[in-house]
């Protein structure tokens, strides 16, 4: 879940207090950021959760290596990737198989849309190395590799934010990856944001206005002028 109030409260010694000289806004602005990395993890548990995933009880990963698992499309996600069989110097996402057409895709899945070239260049190196790895360890698979960039339109500005360093061959949107493997893009990003949207604007704003008071406090109520009693004669 993408919930700020789970990520509440943040630092209170960091930047963002230094930036409005306020302890209490700062841990709100740290836990927003905060929520909004945690994103990446919380989306591929989204996903792990709505397509086949190799590597626990139901599809063990000697099924995988043994070449008899069942016809279809899996994932093999990080968890899946602590394997011994599949843990390599350089590390990816998330490891497409298509057992038909006995292909893996590697994946590198990015909710961000833009990088600068250095970091882009070693992305680029860890996918080539890591698919390289991956098919010394089993050699009956044709590898692949592509970079996805989850909300991109199209593939064009995905070679572009990566900085000219993948073709559009090798760039994947979010949603042709769920078209990939049989789950609902649209789906998907109700589970990871849009259901929690509403609560995260109450909990700031209910945040923000203990703080905004704290500054300014509301005006008291005004209290009408006590009327004196009647005179009883």
């Amino acid at each position: 879940m993408v919930l700020i109030k789970n990520n509440h409260p943040g630092r209170r010694d960091g930047n963002y207090t230094r930036v409005f000289g306020d302890a209490e806004m700062g841990s709100l602005i740290s836990a927003i950021h905060g929520t909004s990395i945690s994103m990446g993890r919380v989306l591929e548990e989204i996903i792990r959760g709505m397509a086949p995933d190799v590597g626990n009880e139901e599809i063990p990963m000697d099924d995988f290596f043994d070449k008899i698992i069942s016809p279809g499309i899996y994932i093999i996600s990080k968890k899946g990737m602590t394997d011994s069989r599949l843990k390599f110097d350089h590390k990816a996402d998330m490891v497409v198989i298509n057992v038909v057409k006995n292909s893996l895709l590697v994946l590198e899945v990015k909710l961000g849309d833009n990088f600068d070239t250095k970091k882009t260049h070693g992305e680029v190196i860890s996918l080539k190395e890591y698919s390289e790895s991956l098919k010394c360890a089993i050699k009956s698979y044709r590898v692949s590799w592509a970079v996805c960039f989850w909300f991109a339109d199209n593939k064009a500005s995905i070679v572009k934010g990566f900085k000219g360093k993948i073709t559009e061959k090798e760039a994947l949107t979010g949603r042709e990856f769920c078209n990939l493997i049989n789950i609902s893009f649209d789906e998907v990003n109700r589970r990871l944001y849009e259901e929690h949207q509403e609560a995260n604007r109450e909990f700031v704003f209910d945040t923000m206005g203990e703080i905004f008071n704290r500054y300014h406090p509301p005006d008291p109520p005004d209290v009408p002028p006590e009327v004196p009693p009647k005179s009883q004669k």
